[in-house]
């Protein structure tokens, strides 16, 4: 609980940003695009063998289905290999919910909610990241202005 709201404390750019530096410690190759206009995706992963097209929504409610359903017609317009969308606070779920649709589409969509994104934190960027996060946060921001250079 304190976790997330460490997480529901960051403004929604550095949570992209933290969500980047933990996708990197896990070895993808990590950009993240601009905080307007970014086409639905905030942040692309991308291996030898696939792109990734990562959402993040760091809200105090439920992520509601036409966020899922956006980052599904992305992946499709885009030809990405897939995509994730985290949920700090969850997703809705029940009949026509963000679970349902990302269900229908499993091969192609994940939906990461606070707790499992905590527990991915801590695997990747230690057990203590939350007592470093604005130090995480900043040297990823670099990280980007090195690539954009």
């Amino acid at each position: 609980e304190v976790l997330l709201e460490v997480l529901l404390g960051l403004d929604s750019r550095d949570f992209e940003f933290l969500v980047a530096a933990m996708y990197r410690a896990m070895g993808y190759q990590v950009h993240v695009t601009p905080a307007q206009k970014d086409g639905g995706r905030d942040v692309i992963l991308s291996t030898p063998h696939e792109v990734i097209f990562v959402e993040c929504k760091n809200w105090r409610g439920c992520v509601p289905v036409g966020e899922v359903a956006k980052l599904a017609g992305r992946i499709a317009i885009e030809k990405a290999t897939r995509g994730i969308l985290v949920g700090t606070a969850g997703f809705t779920t029940g009949t026509a919910s963000a679970t349902e649709v990302a269900s229908a589409h499993r091969n192609q969509l994940t939906l990461l909610a606070g707790v499992e994104l905590i527990l991915q934190l801590n695997e990747h960027l230690g057990a203590h990241w939350h007592r470093s996060v604005e130090r995480i946060i900043h040297f990823e921001r670099r990280r980007q202005l090195v690539q954009e250079d």
